[in-house]
């Protein structure tokens, strides 16, 4: 397939003539060469977008999940949907007049509530149990032969349900007075599908406050679904902030960015915050690599300014041979050579592009300009470039504004 081509501005540098393909993505589409810069066949794997995953082999959660073990006070009410025995019930209320009945991993949980409460903290159980409702739910007979209405749910972690009932019933020496990680995102969970949060508020405060010292770091960006739900603010735009900066892009099947080396889902965080995630990292990313290449552009510009930076050959020639060395070992060169995009963290583009540099020659003086580190045969290492030079050289003296176009400045 023939190559696409590039178009020259009017300063003479090369600019892309239309959108440019993924390299890994398993498209047909060529990659747009570089005409200025040889092939180099190490990808760095930053230059790939995630690749599609089933969902069930992304981590949706990196704390640890509660034991599922018997002493959850759900237990012994527990009974199988398919079974024959009676199954037991947990009474919320002895006046209660709704039987909820929660399906949950093939088992079925009953509760006794006041249907009343239900109506007024939900408007989704109002509509349920509304008998005008074309929603209105079954009538059934109780174990001790009343009459009372069924509501039927599906798929609510039974634990939480259960403090969200204790909550609304008055039975306050019985709710929790903290909630692990897990269980506040599951009763988050249920809150938004019942639109029922403000209820919790009493409670709020002591359930999250724990978890604020600890939501940046990996295995909690479900904080961002939580606070949303609970109208939380707290570390919300230091955590956007933080994935912005640390999150790859979107994989291929949109369903999750990687951190690091973990996957992470997006199921559970809110649309609005996804996109100023993806916003601010796209646009960082923009940022860094038109800086980048519009500096490598300029030292390689033969013809141009830079040409004249130097009166030796010598170091005309170590500098340019240097900066290509520099880029093919920082793994940036597809960056420049075929015009790739860069699909890794802003945070590692960053630390890849602090890392270019190049080398002149002064005597016996060789200066790394953009580490600003030198280096004398005599005395070794030292961490400042020199002031002056035997041969006026524009390499060193203009360093600092390299390194800062280098950095999208």
């Amino acid at each position: 397939m023939a190559k696409k081509k590039g178009k020259r501005n009017a300063g003479g540098k090369l600019r892309s003539t239309e959108a440019l393909a993924d390299v890994g993505e398993g498209s047909s589409t060529a990659v747009q060469r570089n005409p200025e810069f040889p092939a180099y066949d190490t990808v760095d794997p930053n230059f790939r977008r995630p690749p599609a995953q089933d969902s069930s082999s992304v981590d949706g959660e990196g704390h640890p999940t509660p034991s599922e073990s018997d002493s959850s006070p759900i237990a012994p009410y527990l009974t199988t949907i398919d079974s024959s025995a009676e199954k037991e019930t947990y009474v919320l209320s002895s006046t209660g007049d709704v039987l909820v009945k929660l399906s949950y991993e093939n088992i079925e949980i009953r509760y006794l509530v006041i249907g009343h409460i239900l109506r007024v903290i939900s408007p989704i159980w109002e509509k349920c149990l509304d008998p005008s409702s074309p929603f209105k739910s079954e009538k059934v007979v109780y174990d001790n032969g009343q009459d009372m209405t069924a509501l039927h749910l599906e798929d609510d972690n039974p634990d939480c349900l259960l403090n969200l009932f204790r909550c609304t019933h008055f039975q306050y020496s019985d709710v929790p007075t903290t909630l692990d990680f897990h269980d506040l995102k599951e009763l988050a969970i249920i809150c938004d599908k019942y639109d029922c949060a403000q209820v919790l508020k009493p409670w709020l405060g002591n359930w999250l406050a724990p978890w604020e010292s600890c939501v940046l770091e990996p295995g909690y960006e479900d904080w961002l679904f939580i606070s949303k739900v609970f109208n939380h603010t707290n570390k919300v735009e230091e955590l956007l902030s933080l994935l912005s900066n640390v999150s790859s892009s979107l994989s291929t099947c949109g369903s999750y960015f990687k951190r690091a080396e973990r996957d992470v889902s997006v199921e559970m965080i809110p649309k609005p915050m996804l996109d100023i995630i993806i916003e601010r990292r796209d646009t960082t990313v923009k940022t860094l690599t038109e800086g980048a290449r519009s500096t490598v552009e300029l030292l390689l510009d033969s013809n141009g300014e830079v040409s004249k930076w130097c009166s030796n050959e010598a170091c005309i020639s170590l500098a340019y041979g240097s900066l290509f060395r520099s880029l093919k070992a920082s793994g940036l060169w597809g960056l420049f050579a075929s015009y790739q995009t860069w699909h890794g963290s802003v945070n590692d583009f960053r630390e890849k592009l602090n890392g270019l540099k190049y080398t002149t020659i002064n005597e016996h003086v060789v200066s790394s300009l953009f580490t600003v580190e030198s280096y004398d045969r005599y005395h070794g290492y030292n961490r400042t470039v020199p002031g002056t030079c035997n041969h006026s050289c524009q390499f060193i003296t203009n360093k600092n504004m390299i390194s800062k176009k280098l950095k999208g400045g």
